[in-house]
């Protein structure tokens, strides 16, 4: 609603109820060739799915895979028949091939569309803030206790390395790297080469400071 005031306009913005676009995306790994079929309103350039399974199969061989987006609408009643259609047609659920515990549906991804559907624990999370904000709190004092011994030493190095006292971010350092599974291929992760040289002198949250580092010893 424009109106004017002194001569100036004034722009009043109003709220539109407007529904997100749901997409159907098909995730291939491209080492493996194992798939994942899922539903989002995210951004998959970032969004990697939320099957347990399939993201520890990321953490174990990579996050080199391909996506395809199937089919994109706002449209509900339309966005579930073509999940249904290309669950069917892949048969996700039978195929070894794929990660889905269930066939997608569409609707609530807290729903049966939900990979983690079967234990019952996530079923209609997203459409309950409370419920939603409840089981985070859970999952963070299931897993604290796991993490936290792993976590202090590496909340200190960091702290040591902004305040610039090397030896004793190097000291921690050293505890963090010896408790760190270096499992993962994530470039966030610790991996069993890296040195605390290299991790020391990393600026900020560079991804790639393993290769300029090695680049500049060489």
């Amino acid at each position: 609603m424009n109106g004017a005031m002194n001569g100036i306009t004034e722009c009043i913005p109003t709220m539109r109820n407007t529904m997100l676009e749901q997409k159907l995306y098909h995730h291939t790994h491209n080492v493996t060739g194992k798939k994942y079929l899922g539903q989002t309103t995210r951004d998959l350039t970032v969004y990697k799915g939320s099957s347990v399974d399939w993201l520890k199969h990321l953490d174990k061989y990579g996050n080199d895979y391909s996506t395809e987006i199937l089919f994109e609408s706002s449209n509900k009643e339309r966005f579930k028949d073509v999940c249904k259609f290309f669950s069917e047609k892949f048969d996700v659920v039978n195929s070894t091939e794929y990660f889905n515990k269930v066939a997608e549906y569409g609707g609530s991804t807290g729903g049966e569309a939900n990979p983690n559907h079967k234990t019952g624990k996530y079923t209609g999370r997203l459409d309950n803030p409370e419920l939603y904000r409840e089981l985070d709190r859970q999952k963070h004092a299931d897993t604290w206790e796991d993490n936290k011994e792993r976590t202090h030493p590496r909340m200190n190095f960091y702290y040591h390395k902004r305040m610039g006292n090397k030896k004793r971010a190097e000291y921690y350092w050293n505890i963090w790297y010896s408790m760190a599974p270096k499992k993962s291929k994530n470039r966030q992760a610790i991996w069993p080469t890296d040195t605390f040289e290299m991790w020391y002198y990393r600026q900020g949250n560079d991804l790639d400071f393993r290769h300029k580092y090695n680049k500049l010893r060489s």
